[in-house]
C-alpha cells in the first residue's frame, strides 16, 4: 500500500491580499468625502471675493464688446434694485444687503449715486469703443473684507484686489 502524505505548505501571512488592500482604500475614500465639505467651510468675507470676481467678470465681457461692437456700453449700479446691470449684454449682478457696494468715478469722489446716499437711483461706468473707460472704482464690503475693483481710463482694463 502507497501511503501518500500532504505536507502542509508553509504559511505566508507577510503580506496583504489585493482584495484587502482594495477595502482599506474604499473605506479611505469615504472618510475622505465625508471630510473634504467639513474642512472646506467658508470663512467670513469670502462672498466678498466671489462677488467681487462675478461684477469684474461683467465688466470685462462689456469692455470687450465695446472693442469688437465699437459701441459704447454701460455697466449701470440701481442702488433700490442693488443691482450691476449691463443694458447691451442683459446680464446682471446683484449685490446681497449684507455686501456694502461703494460706486466712486475716477476723480476720486463718490459718484451722485452711490449706495450709501439714500435719495440716488443709478449710476455707472462705460466702456468707449476703443476699451478705454470712464475709470471708476467699486468697493464692496462685507463681514470686515474688502474688495476693489479699479478700471483704467486708458486702456478699460479691470484690476481686482482684496484685502481683509
Amino acid at each position: 500500500a502507497m501511503i501518500v502524505s500532504h505536507q502542509a505548505r508553509p504559511s505566508n501571512d507577510n503580506g496583504f491580499l489585493l482584495l484587502e488592500a482594495l477595502i482599506v482604500l474604499m473605506i479611505l475614500a469615504m472618510s475622505a468625502s465625508i471630510a473634504a465639505p467639513l474642512l472646506q467651510r467658508s470663512r467670513p468675507g469670502d462672498d466678498v471675493r466671489a462677488k467681487a470676481i462675478e461684477v469684474s467678470g461683467l465688466l470685462k465681457a462689456a469692455r470687450s464688446v465695446a472693442r469688437k461692437s465699437s459701441r459704447t456700453q454701460l455697466i449701470s449700479y440701481s442702488v433700490p434694485a442693488r443691482r450691476l446691470t449691463w443694458t447691451q449684454g442683459a446680464k446682471a449682478v446683484v449685490v446681497p444687503a449684507t455686501m456694502s457696494l461703494r460706486l466712486v468715478d475716477g476723480s476720486g469722489l463718490p459718484t451722485a449715486k452711490s449706495s450709501n446716499q439714500p435719495g440716488a437711483s443709478q449710476s455707472g461706468i462705460r466702456f468707449l469703443r476703443d476699451g478705454s473707460s470712464n475709470s471708476a472704482t467699486i468697493q464692496l464690503r462685507s463681514a470686515g473684507r474688502t474688495a476693489t475693483l479699479t478700471t483704467d481710463w486708458l486702456t478699460g482694463e479691470t484690476r481686482l484686489r482684496v484685502a481683509n
